[in-house]
């Protein structure tokens, strides 16, 4: 009957569900024995076509051989603050930065440059992807980490002007979709256990808007630099500037 069919379809897709999960695990123990790391892996399974063990293999091995070169430990730094950046600003204005960026609107070299580096790595990884040349794919992510790391040091995303401050934030939504096209780079963790902020200023001719943006932006300043690198720990020395108006006592365990 095909209420009967209906129940073997479900058995047999919880079935091949479990098989996979089980042959995932046992990939992932065979893959550490070799020297990847569990994130590395964990942003490949993220990936369509993880029931291809040869290929996730292949993907896996590829991603961990591009992280261990300066530019692959780099760019995945500017893809998470992007990312992060990108993020934050679509949670408070309630919409997705998906749109394309225009580079008529680019204004500066460095935005010029990087509007042209990302046309041509999407040029690069569409095919080597479609080839399943991982390598070949990690390679072009490459050549974004120098524009990538130029563009943040003299671009300001959230700049008074709203077209211009729509279209950056359209252009790192392309830094998200390209490098997310590789591998799932927001499984990555950081490497960076302990971040430590000495924020305080102890000038007591200090004025206020002063002991603010040492204090208090510094502080939100160097949280962000925690959030993009993954930090594991942030730990926070400073006056009670930094931590904002409290009525009653600290205590070590706050």
């Amino acid at each position: 009957s095909q209420e009967v069919q209906q129940k073997r379809s479900a058995l047999a897709s919880v079935f091949a569900s479990d098989l996979l999960g089980f042959l995932h695990d046992r990939l992932k123990v065979h893959l550490r024995d070799q020297g990847i790391r569990h994130d590395v892996i964990d942003a490949c399974l993220a990936m369509p076509g993880n029931d291809d063990l040869a290929l996730l293999v292949n993907r896996a091995t590829a991603l961990a051989a591009f992280l261990k070169t300066d530019d692959g430990e780099n760019l995945t730094q500017g893809f998470k603050r992007a990312q992060k950046l990108l993020s934050d600003e679509e949670k408070k204005d309630g919409v997705e930065y998906s749109y394309g960026a225009d580079p008529k609107f680019a204004e500066g070299p460095e935005e010029k440059t990087l509007f042209a580096t990302l046309d041509a790595a999407e040029k690069a990884i569409a095919p080597a992807m479609a080839q399943e040349d991982f390598a070949a794919a990690m390679s072009a992510m490459a050549a974004l980490r120098a524009p990538i790391d130029a563009f943040f040091e003299a671009v300001q995303i959230n700049t008074d002007n709203p077209v211009i401050r729509r279209n950056r934030l359209n252009l790192l939504s392309r830094i998200r979709a390209i490098c997310l096209s590789v591998a799932d780079l927001t499984k990555l963790e950081g490497k960076v256990k302990h971040l430590f902020h000495l924020g305080a200023v102890y000038d007591l001719e200090a004025s206020a808007e002063e002991m603010h943006k040492a204090n208090i932006v510094g502080t939100e300043s160097a949280l962000a630099v925690a959030n993009a690198v993954n930090a594991g720990c942030f730990h926070l020395v400073s006056s009670i500037a930094a931590a904002g108006l409290y009525r009653g006592t600290f205590t070590e365990d706050m």
